[in-house]
């Protein structure tokens, strides 16, 4: 009777220890599917972000090189014409997102126009140009100082609804003087009819809107849209800035996708300590059941013998 309740029991620790077996495996595979779907994500962010990296990299050289400059801005920049020149006006604008077009209908080539320090400079270098014949190039000097009066714009924006502000007021680093002074005078709508409901009511002041349309001080109409809208020099830098602040979103979430990995890493090893341990249980609990069992056979093999002999022996004593 014992034995049989050991056996029954052994038959239970078993079963429990299967059952703490099988959720161990499930679980451990469930942990290595987490942990290599984790790793491909960071593989995946490890590769997005080495393109972005060339890609960045790529453009800063095209900067460094001043690809897409003229020849003749190209020979200014590196010196020739006997002038120091301070870049180009649009090195030097800082463009919020979706003002580029603005910028382009308002400012055009000048985008590329050279920054000198005076007129005498600009002179010189187009005396560069013309004996050189390295083509035609804008300057611009920068004034030191405050505007002077009268040429900074008319000082009172029109308080009309659709008017977002004068377009000096969003572009920041821009350069004293004429590029100044046109910001300051051109004034950022919604659309093109309030541009033109504007000049036609406001005449100091040039409009522009965010799709590029202008209504300039002498009243000439441009619109329209196309490639050519959006200045190489400006879309070169948007995407510079699109790809930095995609690095640092991709440096991010390859942070988190460490931290995650680290902590599936011990989680797993976890799990395969509780599956070895679990595998560990069941070989106890089996061979335990084994001894069990064969001690059950041999003491009932144990009562065969005896319930043989006993009528043999009964049968002895009554003959005595």
């Amino acid at each position: 009777a014992a034995l049989r309740r050991g056996s029954a029991e052994g038959a239970g620790r078993a079963r429990a220890a299967a059952a703490e077996h099988e959720a161990s495996v499930v679980a451990e595979r469930d942990v290595a599917a987490r942990l290599a779907a984790s790793e491909r994500r960071a593989d995946e962010q490890k590769g997005r972000a080495a393109v972005l990296a060339e890609r960045l990299a790529a453009l800063e050289e095209l900067e460094r090189q001043r690809a897409g400059f003229s020849e003749g801005v190209g020979d200014i920049l590196k010196g020739s014409g006997g002038i120091a020149a301070r870049g180009v006006v649009g090195d030097r604008l800082d463009v919020p997102r979706g003002l580029e077009k603005a910028i382009e209908a308002t400012l055009g080539d000048l985008l590329e126009g050279v920054l000198v320090d005076g007129n005498d400079d600009a002179a010189r270098a187009i005396g560069y140009l013309r004996s050189s014949a390295r083509g035609r190039v804008s300057f611009v000097a920068e004034e030191s100082g405050a505007a002077p009066a009268g040429e900074s714009g008319p000082e009172t924006v029109p308080p009309q609804p659709g008017v977002m502000g004068r377009l000096a007021d969003r572009i920041a680093g821009a350069p004293s003087g004429p590029i100044a002074r046109i910001l300051s005078r051109t004034l950022l709508v919604e659309d093109l009819d309030r541009a033109l409901d504007l000049k036609r009511s406001h005449p100091a002041f040039a409009y522009v809107t965010p799709q590029g349309d202008i209504v300039r001080l002498d009243g000439v109409v441009t619109g329209g849209d196309g490639r050519a809208l959006q200045h190489w020099l400006l879309a070169r830098r948007a995407e510079r800035d699109d790809s930095a602040r995609q690095m640092s979103e991709v440096a991010a979430v390859r942070a988190t996708a460490e931290g995650e990995l680290l902590h599936l890493r011990q989680e797993l090893a976890a799990a395969e300590k509780r599956l070895e341990a679990a595998a560990a249980a069941v070989q106890e609990g089996a061979r335990a059941t084994f001894e069990i069992d064969l001690n059950l056979q041999q003491a009932r093999a144990g009562l065969d013998r005896i319930d043989r002999a006993l009528p043999l022996l009964l049968g002895e004593q009554a003959r005595l």
